[in-house]
């Protein structure tokens, strides 16, 4: 009986370290379209979009990322790095991008983001 409650609570806390790993969520079609939009500056429609992974962190709101897809239709418009958004005011805006980065400037972004979008956060240098 013990063993049993003791694997039932080492099972529960592993599931909510790995739920908490993998918080971030893809954004709405409205989110990514105007993600892209303020990334790029330019009215934005879906099909613009699509050479574009994004993620938006549940860590902390209003906070999201985008960097390039590397897949055979997208290359023209490859870039590498990252780029860091956040909303405020209702819009979304650039924080910081590109592909490395002072170590000051990672601090622009909360550590509960950078740990939400690993992924992002290392093309970026941080």
């Amino acid at each position: 009986m013990r063993t049993t409650i003791l694997l039932a609570a080492a099972l529960t806390a592993a599931l909510a370290l790995s739920a908490t790993a993998l918080a971030s969520r893809a954004p709405t079609r409205t989110e990514r379209v105007a993600i892209v939009a303020a990334w790029s500056g330019s009215p934005t429609t879906l099909a613009d979009t699509q050479c574009r992974v994004i993620r938006v962190s549940t860590a902390r709101a209003g906070w999201a990322a985008l960097r390039a897809r590397f897949t055979k239709p997208c290359r023209g418009q490859a870039f590498d790095g990252s780029t860091f958004l956040r909303k405020r005011d209702g819009k979304w805006g650039v924080v910081i991008g590109g592909s490395s980065v002072d170590a000051k400037d990672c601090r622009l972004i909360p550590l509960a983001v950078r740990r939400d979008l690993p992924a992002f956060t290392s093309s970026l240098g941080c």
